[in-house]
């Protein structure tokens, strides 16, 4: 099966993220529908579930699941090829090949690389609000300034408003005709990470103190991220 090398490597940044919440290591499963994923940063604070749609390849076979290492390795891989990457598996190598120049790895056993356990509950939010994420990461670029800071999401009715603290506090205002408002969710500046990659329209799910959902989807995936808050701990009685 074929697919060109700059829709695969977009799809693997978005899902390993970065930094302090990156994921380097995940079970792909080659599904009839597409590639899926479902995997926890080693923190266990960020959760990714995603699939590339098999309409992405050329001649898509459905292998079932492999395990990869190494994730922002193969990103740089892909970037050693002109155009469409052929991608074939025999036992336990992974082979990249276009033309005459071709590369292998060797896979890790499935046993060795964890999946993210099912939800044990259905979550449920009191905003679902969409925001460009050129607008989302534009604020946290700003942010960027302090060397430390929270990004604080908060909504109103037919607003989301996003802030951050820090030595410089930025503050910007987004219309936003689904948000109910009353909701504040804090992060921390790792959220960075989590949605550097993350492009064209995201459906943001909030609610006070709870995860944050980010949802993704395009011509050629869909993507969903949990973010966990920063939640104060209660004060201790004197």
């Amino acid at each position: 099966m074929k697919i060109d090398k700059k829709e695969l490597a977009k799809f693997l940044k978005k899902i390993k993220m970065d930094g302090t919440e990156g994921i380097d290591e995940a079970v792909f499963d080659f599904t009839t529908d597409g590639v899926k994923i479902s995997a926890l940063t080693p923190a266990n604070t960020t959760r990714v579930n995603a699939m590339l749609y098999a309409s992405v390849f050329e001649n898509y076979e459905a292998i079932n699941k492999i395990a990869i290492q190494n994730i922002s390795q193969i990103i740089k891989l892909l970037d050693r090829f002109k155009k469409m990457v052929e991608i074939t598996v025999e036992g336990n190598i992974l082979r990249l090949k276009e033309g005459s120049k071709k590369i292998e790895t060797t896979l890790v056993d499935l046993q060795f690389v964890s999946v993210a356990p099912e939800l044990n509950a259905v979550l449920e939010f009191d905003d679902v609000i969409k925001i460009a994420a050129s607008d989302l990461n534009e604020f946290i670029k700003d942010a960027l300034i302090n060397s430390e800071f929270e990004l604080i999401l908060e909504t109103k009715p037919k607003q989301l408003i996003l802030k951050s603290t820090g030595k410089f506090k930025f503050e910007n205002t987004y219309a936003c005709e689904t948000a109910k408002g009353g909701v504040v969710v804090k992060l921390g500046q790792t959220f960075e990470h989590v949605a550097k990659n993350l492009t064209g329209t995201l459906e943001l799910s909030l609610k006070t103190d709870y995860p944050v959902k980010l949802f993704e989807k395009t011509e050629s995936s869909v993507i969903t991220i949990l973010a966990a808050p920063r939640v104060e701990k209660p004060k201790e009685d004197e």
